[in-house]
């Protein structure tokens, strides 16, 4: 769980320096390009459970996409597609195949994902 914390935090320091913006692009004289018609992006995500869902899970992370399609350059409205995904928990055990055959033995796998 430390390592998926490590990751999750790694991520979301990264994902805040990518998507900073340069203080010179805040000045209108510097900016002359006038309005964009498609927007996109990315972003990181990292999410503390609440509430009795804490006492079954820690901390997740993960990430999202994104993209805005105006209709027009001037015009307000637009469609906006989004992409996004979080893991909240990994679990790995060993089981028997079936209630009534206990020989055989197989690994399951779950990742919790929204």
């Amino acid at each position: 769980m430390k390592s998926l914390l490590l990751r999750c935090l790694s991520l979301a320091v990264v994902s805040i320096a990518l998507s900073a913006p340069p203080a010179s692009a805040q000045d209108k004289r510097d900016n002359d390009e006038g309005p964009k018609r498609h927007i996109f992006g990315i972003s990181g995500t990292l999410a503390r459970p609440v509430g009795e869902f804490q006492n079954f899970v820690s901390w997740g992370g993960g990430g999202s996409m994104y993209g805005v399609f105006n209709f027009n350059e001037n015009g307000p409205l637009g469609i906006r597609f989004d992409l996004s995904i979080l893991s909240y928990g990994h679990e790995q055990s060993r089981v028997p195949l079936s209630l009534t055959v206990q020989r055989i033995w197989v690994d399951v796998s779950t990742n919790n994902l929204i």
